[in-house]
């Protein structure tokens, strides 16, 4: 069965991750998040390193699930996203989905989440009955409906994240 969970090994290298890393814990940017976890907020089109193996990535899931292409068609990456920390034991504990009612997440139709290191908490999605297992530079994408609710799983090393969305353009 096809989950349209799609998985790259080494979406980023292993390089880049450190450095994406080493960026964050020298940031004096980071937010903190109700939800257990700290967090940049950043600009997708700041990143090329990031950019062009994301768009790689996206072309093949285009190329798996083709409807796409005629279902939306003004659609792409929304430029921002979160580099995320996760404390040992801490994780996203709340069921949710990527899709919602607010003007930011309304016209997501995808969301795809990158680990930037090697840890013991993954991601689950129950109606998949799917466990990501964290492995650095590794790259998920998936619908951003219901039927991918998902919550993260508490891990005993520190986990460090990229997440993003893909969205159809708002028409003006």
């Amino acid at each position: 069965m096809d989950k349209f969970i799609f998985r790259k090994r080494n979406a980023l290298s292993s390089g880049l991750c450190d450095s994406l890393i080493e960026f964050y814990e020298e940031s004096s940017d980071k937010k903190s998040n109700p939800r257990d976890y700290t967090m940049l907020q950043l600009l997708l089109t700041n990143f090329p390193d990031i950019f062009n193996p994301l768009s790689n990535c996206l072309s093949v899931y285009k190329e798996q699930h083709s409807f796409l292409e005629n279902l939306f068609h003004e659609w792409g990456w929304s430029n921002e996203f979160f580099l995320q920390k996760y404390e040992v034991g801490q994780y996203y504990k709340g069921e949710h989905m990527e899709h919602g009612a607010y003007e930011y997440d309304c016209r997501r139709i995808l969301a795809w989440m990158v680990y930037l290191n090697d840890c013991s908490g993954g991601t689950f999605f129950p109606q998949q009955r799917f466990t990501t297992k964290p492995k650095k530079g590794d790259l998920y994408i998936w619908p951003a409906g219901w039927t991918h609710s998902h919550h993260g799983l508490p891990s005993k090393q520190e986990k460090y994240i990229l997440t993003g969305w893909c969205e159809m353009y708002k028409v003006t």
